[in-house]
């Protein structure tokens, strides 16, 4: 009896956290720009894609910079075959050009995180941002 009313409160409270994020994410889409904070994925490769990026920002944050680079030089391969969220193409393109940074690959990295700006340009200021950031980063590598 008890496991019941335990699995109806969390039941509850799932629903109320879903239908508060359903309402912010609705004003959040009414907005001029997109913001990648969280983004609103809505079909199975996108949400595949997603979690290759993450594995991918894993490996570079732990300082594998060669994994990271594998991944992401396959998820940019398929990134362009299909019609991506415009936060996972940005995300892809960023992250890679971070990865190419890390490992002094001024030149790719500068196009990389070029493309990323350019992206970038219909999502929020912190994506715009964070991009010009690590292009300057790159361009700044000898």
């Amino acid at each position: 009896m008890r496991w019941i009313w335990r699995a109806k409160t969390v039941l509850f409270v799932f629903a109320s956290t879903l239908a508060v994020s359903s309402s912010a994410g609705a004003q959040a889409e009414a907005t001029a720009t997109t913001s990648c904070v969280s983004p609103r994925l809505t079909t199975r490769d996108d949400s595949h894609m997603f979690g290759r990026i993450l594995s991918a920002v894993e490996d570079l944050g732990g300082g594998f910079y060669k994994e990271a680079q594998g991944k992401y030089a396959a998820i940019i391969h398929d990134i362009e075959k299909k019609d991506y969220h415009p936060c996972l193409r940005w995300m892809a393109y960023d992250g890679y050009g971070e990865t190419l940074t890390a490992l002094k690959k001024k030149d790719k990295a500068a196009a990389m995180l070029t493309r990323a700006a350019d992206l970038a340009r219909n999502l929020s200021d912190r994506e715009r941002e964070g991009s010009a950031r690590h292009l300057e980063a790159a361009q700044k590598l000898k």
